[in-house]
């Protein structure tokens, strides 16, 4: 049996090396697993310098979605309002202050200090500080003096993608190159795409953003999804190959202008909220023209890019929306029954446990009735 290499250092693959590679990086809510394409060093190497540029770009969109990965939560991310507020976007949908903060101000016969913590564990540790600055403080009690506050921000959110760069395109390259070698095509093959992926600088760009007309046969109605594909056309000699990242990072990649395997073409797509696989048929019939063009830069349409992007955060904010929707009626709905019970009443009248959840969800009534829902761009 012929012993297979790993794609980018040419050593052969063993038992003791060989590595399972996700197919589409797990950091985006890929999780299938591809063998027998790269070495346990390889992977480890690429992985923790391609696939965390990628996923570092696209955080906000995995923060909005609330990727589910194998390897811990996303990654808050800190996001700024139009008006210069701070914040910490967690991956559970909360927002909480970017930092920690201490408002000192003297009083009559002492000092009154405000204090705002992210958490009760952050909040006792600035308490024990503060005991060793003003021993006569009473760490116990000012713990338990301390109380939650929330609030909905008013003001409008930034929100913006540095995309590109060698090392976040050679994590899509990459995960093309996978499902090529999921086809039987092997990595040396993939001669122009290896070499991108490969020098130590950018080289002759193998790449390029396609918008000019969409590839996806029969966009699915849910906006959000990833997929990669590729085509190889024994007669144009072309290996081509596609990545759409949350339905709006969309590149064309020339994989080789020198193809001489058999006809053939595959794509593979999940939902990444849900990690459903999709069946998903990608039009890859691209004249060598075409491409070429496309790795130029050639063939961008003014304002595509922005309406996929425009999309996808769309959705995101969104689901976010309704997420908070399902969190607000749950919480007033028990909160309700809970104060019910504490009262001594076995049952309630429908009239009182809906004045009492309405009492509860006011707060978010009036932010949902003063900020126009987000809508279909």
């Amino acid at each position: 049996m012929e012993t297979k290499l790993c794609a980018f250092c040419d050593f052969p693959l063993t038992e003791a090396n060989r590595s399972k590679e996700h197919l589409i990086p797990n950091a985006l809510g890929g999780l299938k697993k591809v063998s027998n394409f790269i070495c346990r060093r390889c992977n480890n190497d690429f992985g923790g310098k391609w696939d965390s540029a990628l996923a570092g770009q696209l955080n906000q969109l995995a923060v909005l979605f609330g990727i589910v990965r194998a390897r811990g939560p996303v990654p808050a991310e800190i996001v700024e309002t139009v008006n210069g507020d701070r914040f910490r976007l967690n991956a559970d949908g909360f927002m909480t202050p970017a930092d920690p903060s201490f408002i000192k101000e003297p009083v009559e016969g002492g000092l009154s200090i405000r204090m705002v913590a992210r958490s009760m564990d952050e909040a006792r540790s600035m308490i024990d500080g503060l005991k060793r600055r003003y021993p006569q403080l009473d760490v116990d009690v000012v713990m338990q003096g301390l109380r939650w506050e929330s609030h909905y921000v008013s003001d409008s959110l930034k929100m913006s993608l540095d995309l590109g760069g060698q090392a976040a395109c050679s994590s899509v390259i990459k995960s093309v190159m996978c499902l090529a070698s999921a086809c039987g095509v092997d990595a040396r093959k993939c001669d122009a795409a290896r070499k991108f992926a490969m020098s130590a600088e950018e080289c002759d760009r193998c790449f390029g953003y396609f918008y000019s007309r969409d590839l996806i046969a029969c966009r699915p109605a849910n906006p959000i999804f990833h997929c990669v594909a590729i085509r190889g056309s024994r007669n144009s000699r072309q290996l081509i190959g596609y990545a759409e990242y949350y339905g709006f990072q969309r590149m064309v990649i020339r994989l080789s202008s020198d193809y001489e395997g058999p006809d053939l073409a595959a794509c593979y797509a999940i939902d990444p909220i849900s990690g459903e696989e999709l069946s998903i048929e990608v039009d890859l019939y691209l004249s060598r023209e075409e491409l070429e063009a496309t790795c130029r830069a050639e063939t961008a349409v003014p304002g595509e890019a922005e309406l996929a992007l425009r999309t996808a955060l769309f959705a995101g904010l969104k689901r976010v929306s309704d997420r908070e929707m399902r969190r607000v009626v749950d919480k007033a709905v028990n909160d309700a029954f809970a104060v019910l019970s504490a009262s001594g009443l076995e049952s309630a009248t429908a009239d009182q446990l809906a004045d009492l959840a309405f009492d509860n969800m006011l707060p978010y009534l009036v932010h949902r009735i003063s900020k126009r829902e987000p809508s279909d761009p």
